[in-house]
C-alpha cells in the first residue's frame, strides 16, 4: 500500500470520527432545546446515594432556583453564600443544588445551611451538558410553581435573581 493511500485511509478515518462527534454534539444541544422552559427530567442522586428523577423532587405552589454549582468555584462559592444570606425562605422558594462533585462533598454544603432549606444532587456532567448546554458555573435558573421556566439561565448573583421575585 502507498504512502498516498494509507493518508486516504487516516484522513478517511479522522472525517468519520469529526462526523459522528458533530452529530453527537448536535443531538444533545437540540434536546436541551426541545426541554427548554421546563424543568429537566434529569437522573440525581442525594448524597446518601438515593436516585430521583428531577422533575419528581420538585413540589408544588413554590417557585423553584436550581442552581448548577462546583463549590470549588470561586464565583460558586459567593452564590451560596448569597444564599445563605439571602433570607430565602421568605421567598417560598425550594432551592435545589446540582454538582458532579462527591457525596462527602455534597453533604458538607447541604449541612452548612439550615436544615431542609436547600436540597442537594449529584448529576452527571453528560446530564447537565444535555439539559443545559453548558457545563459552566455557576448556573442559576428560577421555575414558576408550574416547574416552567421564568428566568433565563444565568450567572447573576442570588441577590439579583431575588429581587426579581
Amino acid at each position: 500500500m502507498s504512502r498516498k493511500q494509507k493518508l486516504l485511509i487516516i484522513l478517511g478515518l479522522v472525517i468519520a470520527v469529526m462526523s459522528m462527534a458533530a452529530v453527537s454534539l448536535y443531538r444533545m444541544r437540540t434536546s436541551s432545546k426541545e426541554n427548554k422552559g421546563v424543568i429537566p427530567n434529569l437522573s440525581v442522586t442525594d448524597p446518601e446515594g438515593k436516585t430521583f428523577l428531577l422533575r419528581t423532587l420538585t413540589g408544588t405552589g413554590q417557585k423553584k432556583v436550581l442552581i448548577y454549582y462546583d463549590s470549588k468555584c470561586g464565583k460558586c462559592r459567593d452564590v451560596i453564600s448569597e444564599l445563605k444570606k439571602a433570607g430565602h425562605k421568605r421567598f417560598k422558594l425550594q432551592v435545589i443544588m446540582l454538582s458532579v462533585e462527591e457525596p462527602e462533598e455534597l453533604l458538607s454544603v447541604k449541612n452548612s445551611f439550615p436544615p431542609h432549606t436547600v436540597e442537594v444532587f449529584q448529576v452527571e456532567a453528560r446530564e447537565i451538558f444535555k439539559a443545559f448546554g453548558s457545563l459552566k458555573t455557576p448556573q442559576i435558573f428560577i421555575y414558576d410553581p408550574q416547574g416552567r421556566l421564568i428566568s433565563e439561565p444565568g450567572q447573576d448573583g442570588v441577590q439579583t435573581i431575588l429581587s426579581q421575585l
